[in-house]
């Protein structure tokens, strides 16, 4: 029995952290039912139950690739087919709240894969346990748990970036044409997510390059006309590939070329800054990557974690310089880099954009440890050496698992925030009761059922001179209403913060919190010891605002007295 579970220890452990890693990423799938609130995958899901099989194939939606809206529709298709439709396709379709669990459940699922891929990854770089430290640290990881618990695509990106990674290790290490076709196959299904993945394409076309330069040095003229020839038509291959699995999956960005490119447009003057929306406001006078590391890091990663990564990171980078036969360690610099730097340097600071280098962080800080241990192993006594690897699992296993399962109670656990605010106000105010909430909003949309008299108010527009929202029109609003429902910290955290850009916002908000209004708050959402972990002391101030504006936002009610 000892050696089973000595040669199996590795296997046992990998089974054993993916169960618990699906545990946390599968519970409560369905949070936020029946509204749903976070409106990205709400957009994703909208394109999902528009489609009509034959009939209408057009999404509509090129903010992102298709493949995963139609991965999620045919499988909810195949299911309505077998069960509620009959086996009959006419007028068979999936409703918006299956498009919703679909891909749900499409995130949670790759990212449980996640765990063994890492493994598998971590055996590739060095060696078992290197894999079995990847597994535990991925499996934990509380921002991987959040998207997860989300139908959009960054989990479906990262996993796949991963697995282009894993691919490209073999591929440096075995060039032949059956890594070449994988690691296209890959390639295809990212562009197919998302178009500026095309920027992972550099990578295999890196790597036969170096294989081409390895074999040039040692070769004769005709045989170095015949790797030139060969490694041309290998990259033909593989962007020919790549081009046939985007235009199957994204048939539409051809034939409503002009939506997807106004989309397109869009997109990339939001995020670079020049088409000024109202959701941006909390980028203005931010750094590039200072702003992911004190904002958006430590909750992706931990604050624990936090404390690794930069040496870690400078510490695989000089071993792969001063070492170039480490062309694996190499090459997850590369990566890393691809995944961080093109997304830290846009005006937006999405905490998702984030999301893909997780697994590279994860990389370098497994590394670093592992050879950290190997080098104490070799200074100190077998006895002392025991017991300081087991000190430090002990409290390093234990602070990741802490730091899980509190965003999970804080997220998912406990009553949804907006819900449970609603319920609250249900208990607390007259049904009729005239209230003021904020427009654009989708936490609001829990209290309509009960309050009939809810008045949207433009407050982003306050500093714009608006006619519709200007301090004469929000006068009068207060005056007829007797509560303000603010649904999130969404437009109170941007005004506080930018008082020289939005002094109408923030004059406003300073005096409604200092009560210096004629309304007084009486509801707060309560933030208890999980959730003070999960959000390093403030829900509202320590990070990006989308760590749990969509998920787990901070409510106040106000009463005019």
């Amino acid at each position: 029995m000892r050696n089973f579970f000595s040669r199996y220890a590795s296997i046992l452990l990998l089974l054993l952290f993916t169960l618990f890693g699906a545990l946390l990423r599968f519970y409560n799938l369905d949070w936020g039912a029946p509204f749903y609130f976070h409106p990205d995958e709400r957009n994703i899901a909208s394109a999902i139950s528009q489609l009509q099989f034959l009939n209408q194939m057009n999404p509509h939606f090129f903010a992102y690739g298709s493949l995963p809206i139609y991965f999620v529709y045919f499988c909810n298709l195949l299911i309505n087919y077998l069960t509620t439709c009959h086996l009959s396709l006419i007028n068979c379709s999936v409703t918006f709240e299956q498009a919703i669990i679909g891909s749900r459940m499409l995130s949670a699922a790759l990212n449980t894969l996640l765990i063994p891929l890492m493994y598998l990854v971590g055996k590739q770089l060095k060696n078992k346990n290197t894999g079995i430290l990847f597994a535990f640290l991925t499996a934990t990881g509380v921002g991987l748990i959040q998207y997860s618990h989300f139908g959009t695509y960054e989990t479906v990106i990262t996993f796949f970036t991963t697995l282009l990674f894993l691919a490209c290790l073999k591929l440096l290490q075995r060039p032949d044409k059956f890594n070449l076709f994988l690691t296209a196959l890959i390639s295809g299904v990212l562009v197919s997510c998302k178009v500026t993945n095309v920027i992972l394409l550099s990578v295999p076309f890196f790597i036969l390059f170096i294989n081409l330069f390895k074999k040039w040095r040692h070769s004769r003229l005709k045989d170095r006309l015949l790797n030139l020839a060969y490694t041309f038509s290998a990259l033909l291959s593989y962007f020919l590939i790549v081009v046939c699995i985007f235009i199957l999956t994204n048939p539409f960005t051809l034939w409503d070329f002009n939506s997807f490119l106004g989309s397109i447009r869009y997109e990339s003057a939001v995020a670079l800054g020049t088409e000024t929306v109202f959701y941006t406001g909390e980028f203005f006078n931010t750094l590039p990557i200072l702003y992911q590391i004190q904002h958006v890091f430590p909750f992706l990663i931990t604050p624990f974690l936090m404390l690794f990564l930069l040496p870690a990171f400078v510490y695989i980078v000089i071993k792969s310089i001063i070492r170039p036969h480490y062309s694996n360690f190499l090459l997850l610099i590369i990566f890393l880099l691809l995944t961080l730097i093109p997304q830290a340097i846009l005006f937006v600071k999405w905490t998702r954009y984030m999301v893909p280098v997780i697994p590279f962080f994860y990389c370098c800080i497994a590394l670093f440890i592992i050879d950290g241990i190997e080098y104490l192993k070799r200074k100190l006594s077998y006895r002392h050496y025991v017991r300081l690897i087991w000190t430090g699992f002990t409290i390093g296993s234990s602070i990741s698992c802490i730091y899980a399962l509190a965003f999970l109670i804080t997220a998912y656990i406990q009553p949804d925030t907006r819900i449970a605010t609603a319920q609250y106000a249900k208990e607390h105010i007259p049904a009729t009761a005239p209230i003021i909430s904020e427009v654009y909003d989708l936490g609001i949309t829990a209290f309509n059922p009960s309050f009939p008299n809810i008045k949207l108010f433009n407050f982003y527009d306050l500093d714009n001179n608006s006619p519709e929202a200007n301090q004469s029109a929000l006068q009068q609003n207060l005056q007829t209403s007797d509560y303000i429902i603010l649904p999130s910290q969404r437009i109170l955290k941007v005004r506080l913060q930018h008082a020289q850009i939005f002094p109408v916002g923030n004059a406003f908000y300073k005096q409604l919190l200092s009560n210096q209004t004629a309304f007084r708050k009486i509801y707060q959402t309560p933030c208890d010891v999980w959730c003070l972990i999960t959000y390093s002391g403030s829900p509202v101030n320590s990070y990006e605002e989308t760590v749990n504006v969509f998920d787990r936002p901070t409510l106040y009610i106000f009463k005019k007295e």
